[in-house]
């Protein structure tokens, strides 16, 4: 009876590995877009503001609508991969402004921004997005995954019985 016992939990163990591995893969490999809205300067009038949206999380992003105080302003039908961007400018009233970028997939990013009602504009060359820390990887979310993985494989080995073995 003791081998029959040591077998089922055996599978037990197995069937919860599994489960747990079938639970963490998806958590590893989920992606999230990320975007960076970026205001780096005027156009010909201080009204006219230049931006740059960049995709900075692994997974694409699309369809970004920007957003002037709350309002919906304008839709791009865009799809950005990782490190990828686009300009655009906006005409503005002068006064404080919150920008507001949005993806399909719900990345959000936004900036204030100021807007004279004077006549000259100064230009900023856009800034690239900053690279990403090892620890927002999809690299280190395997590991991670993999460690959990190995450290329940040991905990079970170290906690189930020994067979007696009985054989003359």
């Amino acid at each position: 009876m003791p081998g029959i016992c040591a077998s089922i939990e055996a599978r037990k163990m197995k069937k919860l590995i599994a489960a747990l591995v079938l639970f963490l893969i998806p958590l590893v490999i989920a992606q999230e877009a990320e975007i960076d809205l970026n205001h780096f300067g005027f156009g010909k009038t201080p009204q006219e503001a230049k931006f740059t949206i960049h995709s900075t999380g692994k997974a694409p992003a699309s369809n970004i609508t920007l957003y002037v105080d709350g309002k919906e302003y304008k839709t791009f039908n865009v799809y950005i991969g990782e490190g990828k961007g686009f300009e655009t400018s906006i005409t503005l009233e002068p006064g404080h402004h919150l920008i507001e970028a949005r993806s399909l997939e719900g990345a959000y990013d936004s900036v204030q921004v100021e807007v004279s009602s004077g006549t000259g504009g100064e230009y900023i060359p856009p800034k690239q997005p900053e690279d990403l820390s090892f620890a927002r990887t999809n690299t280190f979310k395997v590991l991670v995954a993999l460690l959990a993985l190995i450290i329940v494989v040991v905990v079970w080995l170290l906690t189930r019985k020994q067979r007696m073995d009985l054989s003359p």
